[in-house]
């Protein structure tokens, strides 16, 4: 039997980009051009072609300016989740401004929806061993599903500690209750943990060694978590002024044939929402938070 994959995509817009909040001013986003309606119906009809349901996490910013555009992800059969509210990395918020901004995505989202959605992923994975206090807020709010661990080093976001040290389905508890956490895929590169199946990297990736990464996290029986961003598939993505040369770099390689490397992975792998794989995994490994 083919090994199932979850298809996740972070909705969010081409300027959010942690890390150079210094050059775009907030209170500018709405001044600049928006492409995120165009490349997400994109991605919608890229897996309609292919009859294949996603997981989509939705920013609170782009869900309260564009509310059509996640009524069409909605009605289209898609999971829907919260990637927070305006992109800040949740290590850089204190426990408070983190529930308060928590509950605003998802009042807004339950409000197009008319649901509660249970799923949450941090914007750049952004939780780590001095932000695990997140999981607990997170249970409190209501939330049982996250996909926020990376495990490997990054500039932003990402974690070495042993205690989020985990390929597959893991259990976190809370003094609020149990959250299922999905790691994001990474594989061991001469001796760097990288998530190859998501964003720039899967830009970057040649598709022969993507296929074959693919092909032994599956011969050890491990799904993938695959995350793509709108502007992934924009083949005139937009960038920033004023970032550095290897920032520009990671947001504009490999856009220009980005669709056409999706299209080969859903040819030739099966994908569903992330809730699917949780509910049908079994979790061996639990980690137990305390206050």
């Amino acid at each position: 039997m083919a090994i199932k994959n979850a298809f996740t995509v972070d909705v969010e817009e081409w300027f959010h980009i942690c890390g150079v909040e210094s050059l775009l001013d907030k209170s500018k986003w709405g001044s600049y051009e928006s492409r995120v309606v165009q490349n997400t119906t994109r991605l919608l009809d890229l897996l309609d072609d292919h009859q294949v349901k996603g997981t989509f996490f939705v920013l609170g910013w782009i869900a309260e300016r564009y509310p059509e555009m996640v009524g069409d992800i909605y009605d289209r059969g898609h999971e829907i989740g919260t990637h927070g509210l305006d992109h800040r990395p949740v290590y850089r918020l204190k426990p408070e401004r983190f529930r308060k901004n928590l509950r605003r995505s998802l009042d807004i989202l339950e409000d197009i929806t008319g649901e509660r959605t249970e799923m949450h992923r941090a914007p750049s994975f952004s939780i780590h061993e001095k932000a695990a206090w997140a999981f607990d807020v997170m249970a409190d709010e209501g939330i049982r599903y996250d996909s926020s661990i990376f495990f490997g080093r990054r500039d932003i976001g990402g974690t070495e500690s042993p205690l989020f040290f985990e390929r597959a389905v893991f259990g976190i508890y809370t003094p609020n209750g149990l959250i299922v956490e999905y790691p994001i895929t990474t594989k061991s590169i001469m001796g760097k943990s990288v998530p190859v199946t998501g964003g720039g990297y899967m830009r970057a990736t040649p598709k022969f060694v993507l296929k074959r990464l693919i092909d032994s996290m599956h011969e050890e029986g491990l799904p993938i978590c695959l995350y793509a961003h709108p502007s992934d598939i924009d083949p005139d993505r937009l960038v920033p002024e004023g970032i550095g040369l290897r920032k520009r770099f990671n947001a504009r390689v490999g856009v220009k044939t980005a669709e056409k490397k999706l299209r080969f992975l859903l040819e030739n792998y099966e994908f569903c929402p992330m809730g699917e794989i949780i509910d049908g995994a079994e979790i061996l490994s639990f980690k137990r938070l305390r206050r």
